[in-house]
């Protein structure tokens, strides 16, 4: 399926800012093979027919992934505007 924007192989820090996505066909946006850190600032995702934010495969050594000024609106059914796929060892989603 079609992606908006995809990240692979991101190393330690990784900083994504001033983004907009709108109108995929797919995922707007795909984050896979995390080592280390990301922050995504400054996000706007909105009317893709998926998930909107997957944060993905392969992220066994993330040391955490964290969003500051991000916008998902207008997901499609069922589909979420934020979700984490894949994701090995502890998660603390206490502040999600």
């Amino acid at each position: 399926m079609p992606i908006g924007i995809k990240f692979e192989n991101l190393g330690q820090p990784s900083h994504i800012r001033n983004v907009v996505v709108h109108d995929c066909t797919g995922n707007g946006m795909l984050l896979n093979e995390i080592s280390g850190s990301a922050l995504l600032d400054n996000v706007w995702v909105n009317s893709c027919n998926d998930d909107h934010i997957v944060v993905g495969d392969a992220v066994s050594a993330c040391l955490g992934v964290s969003l500051r000024h991000v916008t998902s609106e207008f997901m499609a059914t069922g589909k979420a505007g934020v979700r984490l796929r894949g994701l090995a060892g502890n998660v603390n989603t206490g502040s999600i």
